[in-house]
């Protein structure tokens, strides 16, 4: 069944639209993230029972919408190069609770139809008419029924894991550009053989709930990882020929030697993700859970 037109035209006008209308930048910082301490340095079931959507938005909202403001216009290294990559772990959790509130969204939506239809039948039926009973207005179970719209909820959940694992493998690819320290440890995090171990990562535990479809997406994100990280190895092998160890960490050199690992990289690796269009994914992906959050308390005020 395709998405009915009004619902399509409300998802693409969450896309696109200004943040203004979604944050409230006068609340601050501390006010915003200080509940998520907890989840963000907690296990990953701690992480699963706190949804705050809101918070977690305004978070990652605060971290990435610089990013697009500050580079040079359609220029992904520029963006690449401002980006606070040591925050992309809490993001990345940030991201999932808030695919994690989208579900919670469409259970307690579907929940309250539910339960309309049932008061409902149950009134009709009651020969002393009980007035006390109150149902939802058309206009509300409009609003319920466009959030629990297969195709949207299908549509979302496969931006949520496109986004995820496209930022993961950017992230590696960066760490790796940069020869970063821990870069071994960061792909073992990101992208696990075995995704029914202990992992710190909200993202990566949420995974034992994912289709077969989605696995294999990981599965081949995974693959590509790994794939890049063996060719980069088999390069530095073949410079290390001809170039030290500290010329490559980019230590200052003689006036003979000119090398630049980072551009080297660039040229010989070009990546396969273009930043700026996944951060313009995700930032419109959470201005959607945003909006489904708010009308449905929106349905309840």
């Amino acid at each position: 069944m395709p998405i009915p037109a009004r619902i399509q035209k409300r998802l693409e006008d969450s896309m696109s639209a200004d943040d203004s209308d979604v944050y409230d930048d006068t609340v601050s910082a501390q006010e915003n993230t200080g509940s998520m301490e907890d989840v963000l340095n907690g296990d990953p079931a701690l992480a699963a029972s706190q949804v705050p959507p809101a918070a977690d938005v305004w978070y990652i909202k605060r971290a990435l919408k610089p990013i697009l403001k500050r580079a040079a216009p359609g220029d992904d290294r520029s963006a690449r190069d401002i980006t606070p990559w040591h925050l992309l772990p809490q993001i990345l959790n940030a991201l999932a609770r808030v695919e994690l509130a989208r579900q919670k969204v469409v259970e307690e939506a579907t929940r309250a139809l539910e339960l309309n239809e049932s008061l409902k039948k149950k009134k009709s039926t009651d020969s002393e008419g009980n007035d006390d009973v109150i149902l939802l207005s058309n206009d509300n179970k409009r609003d319920l029924r466009s959030l629990i719209h297969p195709e949207l909820g299908s549509s979302l959940r496969k931006t949520y894991m496109v986004v995820s694992h496209q930022t993961r493998a950017i992230h590696v690819y960066e760490d790796i550009r940069a020869r970063a320290a821990g870069v071994d440890e960061l792909i073992l995090s990101y992208f696990p053989r075995n995704l029914t171990t202990s992992n710190p990562h909200l993202f990566i535990h949420m995974m034992k709930a994912a289709s077969s479809e989605e696995i294999q997406d990981y599965v081949t994100t995974r693959l590509s990882v790994y794939e890049l990280y063996r060719k980069v190895d088999q390069w530095e092998d073949e410079l290390k020929e001809s170039i030290s160890e500290s010329v490559m960490n980019g230590l200052p050199q003689d006036g003979n030697l000119q090398f630049s690992y980072p551009e080297e990289f660039d040229k010989k690796f070009q990546p396969d993700e273009k930043w700026i269009a996944v951060l313009n994914m995700l930032l419109g992906w959470c201005r959607t859970v945003q909006k489904m959050t708010n009308t449905l308390e929106g349905v309840f005020k």
